[in-house]
């Protein structure tokens, strides 16, 4: 079993928790946080802040879901001032391996590998 950072930043908030994963599928989610984006100066700090949180080192994987397209240099949030540049995350973040995806195509993923009975009917 393996420990990752799970990261979904929206405009308005960025949501923190850390994911067990075992066989390539989240096994359990701990230690949810929930952090103002206009709290805090950069995704960066906002990352250090909920380490701070923890009382310890955050694991050195973290799978990213951002409200943007995730493609180019720099990507840029709508109603979130943070400027995200995906080369510089692993640097800053401390990480050896990140997975950035689009916060849509993150729900798509998860909604199509829940399998049957899982999924919320309407």
């Amino acid at each position: 079993m393996s420990e990752l950072v799970a990261v979904d930043v929206g405009g308005t908030h960025a949501r923190f928790a850390l994911a067990r994963t075992a066989g390539g599928r989240v096994a359990a989610l701990a230690h949810e946080a929930v952090l103002k984006a206009a709290e805090h100066a950069s995704f960066q700090t906002a990352w250090e802040a909920y380490a701070a949180r923890l009382g310890r080192p955050l694991p050195a994987a973290a799978g990213i879901a951002v409200a943007c397209p995730v493609g180019g240099e720099v990507l840029q949030l709508t109603n979130n001032p943070w400027v995200i540049r995906p080369a510089l995350l692993p640097e800053q973040l401390g990480v050896e391996r990140l997975t950035l995806v689009n916060d849509f195509a993150a729900v798509a993923h998860a909604v199509a590998g829940a399998g049957p009975g899982r999924a919320p009917t309407l």
